[in-house]
């Protein structure tokens, strides 16, 4: 009997502020040319930097595409980091968007709640953090792999959220570095497919 795959979803945020070309859909454009498994069927998507369309994706993704899991990738500013975000935040979303816009309330308009909620991943980040910290290739790179508690009150703890809660807490934020001369698209290809395989032990 032939084993089913299992269906990941895989997003990158577009431009905004000076981020013109974003880190994050590079490496989602890269991985679908460069990943390769008989076990998982590696659906990616380039989302806007905009709330409204951040919150239509999220229900496209769990509800039309049905995913085993949903995983995230987005740039934060600190050389040579990288973060697994472990939870998010359906409130305190007052940036605004590449489009001038915040979400209504500035909560994550995905449930009718007005209290404040925090939603954690259903994964060990800390086995996934260590493992990928042992890395021989991740250490000669001088990237570290850590934790984060708080991915932001923008697009990316935005969509997070959303997807945590559509997708019964099957989802995980991932904010890489901006490119240098160790740190390259190569190698952070490599690392969030590590993260994929990671993932597929633990689901």
């Amino acid at each position: 009997m032939t084993q089913k795959k299992k269906r990941i979803v895989i997003t990158g945020y577009g431009s905004f502020s000076h981020y013109s070309v974003n880190p994050s859909s590079e490496i989602v454009k890269n991985l679908e040319n460069t990943y390769k498994s008989d076990d998982v069927e590696l659906i990616s998507e380039l989302l806007d930097v905009a709330y409204e369309n951040a919150l239509t994706y999220a229900v496209k993704a769990s509800q039309e595409f049905n995913p085993d899991f949903v995983i995230h990738l987005g740039v934060h500013p600190e050389r040579k980091v990288l973060r697994l975000e472990q939870q998010s935040f359906s409130h305190g979303y007052c940036l605004k968007d590449v489009a001038g816009q915040v979400p209504l309330m500035n909560c994550c308009n995905v449930e009718n709640t007005e209290n404040s909620k925090t939603l954690t991943t259903v994964l060990d980040c800390e086995t996934i953090t260590n493992t990928l910290n042992g890395n021989e290739e991740i250490q000669n790179s001088g990237l570290k792999i850590m934790l984060s508690n708080d991915p932001g009150r923008f697009l990316c703890g935005y969509v997070y959220y959303c997807t945590l809660f559509l997708n019964n807490r099957k989802s995980l934020f991932v904010h890489v570095p901006d490119f240098d001369s160790t740190i390259t698209l190569e190698l952070l290809t490599k690392v969030v497919e590590q993260i994929i395989a990671e993932v597929l032990k633990q689901i």
